[in-house]
């Protein structure tokens, strides 16, 4: 007999980890010309970081990350050409270039029937260039950029990456 609460080998091979989600997203190689174009503009500094689309933000999955990024890399392009066709403000005050690409509508899709669950209502393709900015001031600076922005803006992706979520990653940067 089991002791109180005792699991049973079983059980403690099959107990369920606490999700640590599930982040994919694809690099932007080299770095848009984006950040060239704001601060001569507008005198604002694009912050420094890696910049990136993201392709799956799953905080309730746990999907082994080696073998989605061996999927993803096995089934799609190593890079992938975009094109970014205007700048949007997201309402947690970050402000993005939004892309419109199949592919990455594809890849998106396929992490779904591989079984993560984007935890937003929808999936917008798009590279974040700020993140906290006071809402007036967003709104303003998307406006001014998409005025003086010539549009389609050719952007390279390459290199796939599979993480946990890092719940801390807005406040480091």
């Amino acid at each position: 007999p089991k002791p109180g609460n005792m699991k049973s080998f079983l059980e403690y091979l099959t107990e369920k980890t606490k999700p640590s989600g599930n982040y994919v997203s694809i690099n932007v190689d080299g770095s848009v010309v984006v950040p060239g174009l704001i601060k001569p503009t507008t005198g604002i500094e694009v912050p420094s970081g890696e910049q990136h689309v993201t392709l799956m933000y799953s905080a309730d999955s746990n999907i082994d990350h080696a073998k989605l990024l061996q999927i993803i890399e096995s089934e799609f392009p190593v890079a992938i050409a975009v094109q970014a066709n205007e700048f949007k403000t997201f309402d947690d005050g970050s402000i993005v270039l939004s892309i419109k690409s199949q592919m990455l509508d594809a890849i998106h899709q396929r992490l779904i029937t591989l079984g993560c669950t984007h935890s937003y209502p929808e999936y917008n393709a798009h590279v974040t260039l700020f993140y906290k900015v006071d809402e007036l001031e967003s709104k303003v600076l998307c406006k001014l950029l998409n005025r003086i922005v010539k549009f389609p803006i050719d952007i390279r992706l390459a290199g796939y990456k599979s993480e946990p979520i890092n719940p801390g990653y807005v406040e480091k940067l």
